[in-house]
């Protein structure tokens, strides 16, 4: 029998929800940044909690980065510190926080731009097409699937070994845990690293005020203040008097169009 949440306080500037926790896996995502340039893979881990009133799929990266800059703006704020240097910890290509609420049925994705918090409702879902293939990865007998979302063909290889519904990102629908999953093109995928699958209290950490503060805006909306936000950034420094040279202004504008093979096309 799932229980209710039964506890939160705040700590550094996280949520922590206290939850009974059904599984937790890790994925890894291999992804290649520039869609010209095959040599630019990179891979980032990612957590995912299945509890019982939702799921949270995060970066490990934005996890870490973001409990120590709470801790440090707590820090300066408290004058326990007079330093704000993030340099040397990790920064995540991917800064969402994606909540699956079970029963609203949906996905809600929040992330910060600048000092506020917003999020879109998603509104489509993957559409497989179970086929009739079969193979064992690892000691998991698999399946495969096959859907078009947002743009993308997508082969998955999910397994009904372990008693969990779930998957990376928003490829949760399918009748069981996702194990394996690519692109058609080969230049994106999540792979099964670990899980674990049983019902224990645990807490999740999730920013202050990411939910109780966050404004709603249209996915279409949400899509264009990530991408302002990174086009702003030169003029913000400058703004800020940070001296940028236009060898740098340059560098990063080159950065930005060499980042073009997002998980989501449309």
């Amino acid at each position: 029998m799932t229980k209710k949440i039964i506890g939160i306080f705040l700590f550094i500037g996280f949520l922590f929800v206290f939850s009974q926790e059904k599984a937790s896996l890790v994925y890894e995502y291999s992804y290649i940044k520039d869609s010209l340039n095959t040599q630019s893979k990179k891979i980032e881990y990612f957590q995912l909690r299945v509890l019982d009133k939702f799921s949270l799929f995060v970066s490990e990266k934005n996890i870490k980065r973001d409990s120590l800059s709470q801790s440090l703006i707590k820090n300066f704020e408290q004058k326990k510190s007079n330093s704000f240097d993030l340099t040397g910890y990790p920064l995540s290509d991917f800064k969402f926080y994606l909540l699956k609420y079970f029963s609203e049925n949906n996905f809600k994705i929040y992330q910060k731009f600048e000092k506020q918090f917003y999020f879109y409702t998603e509104e489509e879902w993957p559409i497989w097409i179970l086929k009739s293939e079969a193979v064992k990865i690892g000691d998991l007998n698999c399946h495969k699937a096959e859907t078009f979302y947002r743009g993308r063909k997508w082969i998955a290889w999910y397994t009904t070994d372990v008693p969990i519904i779930t998957g990376p990102y928003k490829f949760s629908n399918l009748p069981g845990m996702v194990v394996q999953l690519e692109n058609s093109t080969g230049t994106l995928s999540f792979n099964l690293v670990s899980y674990k699958v049983g019902s224990k209290n645990e807490d999740v950490f999730l920013p202050e005020n990411m939910i109780s503060n966050a404004k709603e805006i249209k996915r279409k909306e949400f899509l264009i203040l990530e991408q302002s936000t990174k086009e702003n950034l030169i003029l913000k420094a400058k703004n800020l008097g940070m001296g940028i040279s236009a060898e740098q202004e340059k560098s990063y504008r080159d950065k930005i169009k060499k980042d073009n093979n997002p998980i989501e096309l449309k």
